[in-house]
């Protein structure tokens, strides 16, 4: 991920001149690489011979001891947190700061990293506070989240904050040799081009979608397509931001054919409405113990309505 070089780079020079930080936060959207960084430099900090290529980043060897244990996710002195039921359990936090005050058994540094760092909840955060004010010469803290508004200040403020931002339009699509002309093109959109299949169910999801704007398309008929896939409301959502840029002139006008499709029945004020339905929406089937089959068609009879008083 070419976005992320910038950050190896600060992070290296860090590492050279003996001030890397014991407590790092990586924040990023899903995809951005934020795993991958914290992976990179839980490799560097490990390894016994790492050496600095030509961008100036430093790089494991991939062949000592260390780098071998770590290959095999045998390596002693790394711990990685991952959320239980949709929410790190202050046991689990508590039990990863003991860690972090123990004398590392190889390495120079205790690690632990915190997948989804935003879903900790008061309690654990202030379970992980006394070790971020008061951490252990070899202990590093890396904390990952993509929704960093999540997180306490306290916790934020005690570490330093890396804001990952991928590439986005043309030299997205020319990374990963995608066919699209879209300058809006982003992170997101990647897994609806990784297949023939998901090409083909977003180019369908979104034509049936522009239909029921039209009123072409009836609302049991969409929210049927929409229950099928996980990522259906999310494309959906992303079209609609699509059709909001194309209503306000952000593309050219030789790319505004969706726009073109709807313009007479949804206004841009009403797109703006219906983004903020889907966000909704989106959120609520996230929760644990949702029905998500109800809150989609209740998002759709709202856009439905939505589009009715549109016409009045």
């Amino acid at each position: 991920m070419d976005w992320l070089i910038e950050h190896q780079q600060q992070l290296s020079h860090q590492i050279e001149q003996g001030k890397l930080p014991h407590a790092i936060l990586l924040c990023g959207v899903q995809g951005s690489g934020k795993s991958k960084l914290a992976q990179w430099l839980t490799g560097v900090v490990s390894c016994l011979a790492p050496s600095k290529d030509h961008y100036g980043v430093f790089n494991p060897c991939q062949c000592c001891k260390h780098c071998l244990l770590i290959n095999g996710q045998t390596y002693p002195d790394i711990e990685q947190l991952t959320p239980e039921n949709d929410s790190h359990k202050v046991d689990a936090i508590r039990a990863a700061c003991q860690f972090l005050q123990k004398t590392p058994q190889l390495g120079n540094k205790q690690v632990v990293v915190i997948e989804q760092a935003d879903k900790m909840n008061a309690a654990s955060s202030n379970a992980l506070l006394k070790t971020l004010e008061e951490p252990s010469a070899s202990s590093m803290l890396l904390l990952l989240t993509d929704n960093k508004s999540q997180l306490l200040e306290t916790v934020i403020s005690r570490c330093q904050t890396i804001d990952i931002k991928p590439f986005v339009g043309q030299k997205l699509a020319q990374i990963y040799q995608l066919n699209s002309q879209d300058p809006y093109l982003n992170i997101s959109h990647l897994k609806q081009f990784s297949t023939k299949e998901s090409i083909a169910l977003t180019e369908q999801l979104q034509n049936h979608f522009l239909l029921f704007l039209a009123g072409e398309y009836s609302l049991m008929a969409m929210a049927k397509d929409l229950n099928e896939t996980d990522e259906s409301l999310a494309i959906i959502y992303q079209l609609v931001a699509k059709l909001i840029r194309q209503a306000n002139g952000w593309y050219e006008p030789n790319q505004c054919s969706e726009y073109q499709q709807v313009k007479a029945y949804a206004s841009p004020a009403s797109l703006l409405a219906i983004n903020t339905l889907l966000l909704k929406t989106i959120g609520l089937n996230h929760q644990v113990q949702t029905n998500r089959a109800l809150q989609t068609e209740k998002c759709l009879v709202s856009v439905q309505q939505l589009l009715n008083n549109n016409k009045n």
